[in-house]
């Protein structure tokens, strides 16, 4: 049961490994080929300069020059919202999203996709409240669509974010028969942390058969070996050290009278874990939408590629990867 808690959170970012990609209708009508030295559409600055650039202070450049072009009536404002979500404008990409969804003809992928990016700008800001109106809109719009399962488990995750974890289990089960393994994932993440191992492993049973074909049927077949270990001995955490962030600032001046300060106490770690620190996650660029505060490290994605690693080390009733 120990094993349980230490283990709870480090399965709770796999979840995140798999992110669906936003939807895009293709351009509301085909464009004909610009004119030499004629001026770019904004579908044509977006996808060719601005979202190749990956830079929010381009974007934010170019979304005045095309705000100052596009009324709120035109269908062109649904690539304004994009642009200025770039640019780490949400107000405003929120404002375009929803000017698009009161334009009488808007393409339907397009307008799903402004209902998942609103509830997303929302969720970034943790405005959980009105996240949950546009989530709960999306799916009672377009039950039948092909992000179905991924909607449901994005409003899953923003009950469990809000604490409201009986919503949180029902919507993780819509997510999962719709074959979410993501939101399984995140199903057994929630009895793990509340110590339910038995529970965990009475819902990988029960959706058993969904997952057992090519590349998914080794990922459930990771997950059911991890929950296999859960409540075993792990003698390699003994050999785990605390470890204590440097003096910085006004920690390193001498104390009054010339003397050095005294070294920083360790931290102390909840009497739970046996003094211990707990390995809480360990995972790759791919899960940084994990916390909004780690989404600029996919820029580390141009340097290093794929070998950007998280570490992360605390007691696990110090860090909750879905509020912090």
């Amino acid at each position: 049961m120990r094993l349980a808690r230490l283990f709870a959170l480090s399965l709770a970012c796999l979840p995140l490994l798999v992110v669906s990609a936003p939807l895009h209708a293709e351009d509301e009508a085909a464009e004909a080929p610009a004119a030499a030295g004629a001026a770019p559409t904004i579908t044509r600055d977006w996808k060719d300069n601005i979202k190749k650039k990956r830079s929010s202070a381009f974007a934010k450049e170019r979304a005045a020059f095309w705000a100052e072009k596009v009324k709120p009536a035109d269908k062109d404002i649904y690539w304004l919202g994009w642009i200025w979500d770039m640019a780490k404008e949400r107000e405003k990409a929120i404002e375009c999203f929803q000017a698009y969804l009161k334009i009488e003809g808007g393409n339907d992928t397009n307008r799903e996709t402004c209902y998942t990016k609103i509830r997303e700008l929302y969720t970034e800001q943790k405005k959980y409240d009105e996240a949950l109106v546009a989530g709960k809109e999306v799916l009672k719009l377009y039950p039948g669509s092909r992000s179905a399962g991924a909607n449901w488990q994005d409003l899953a995750r923003l009950h469990r974010r809000k604490g409201d974890l009986a919503a949180a289990e029902a919507a993780f089960r819509e997510s999962i028969p719709l074959k979410r393994l993501t939101a399984l994932f995140d199903l057994v993440d929630i009895y793990l942390a509340a110590g339910d191992v038995a529970k965990a492993r009475a819902v990988m049973n029960e959706f058993r058969e969904l997952f057992q074909k090519d590349a998914v049927k080794a990922n459930f077949d990771m997950l059911e070996a991890f929950l296999g270990r859960v409540g075993s001995p792990a003698p390699g955490l003994e050999a785990a050290k605390p470890i204590v962030a440097p003096p910085q600032g006004d920690e390193l001046a001498p104390a009054e009278g010339g003397e050095a300060p005294a070294a920083p106490a360790a931290p102390a770690i909840d009497k739970a874990y046996g003094g211990k620190p707990t390995l809480l996650y360990h995972v790759d660029h791919r899960a940084m939408l994990l916390d909004v505060r780690l989404r600029n490290l996919k820029n580390t994605r141009s340097v290093l590629g794929d070998s950007a690693r998280v570490l992360g080390l605390a007691s696990l009733k110090k860090f909750d990867v879905f509020t912090q």
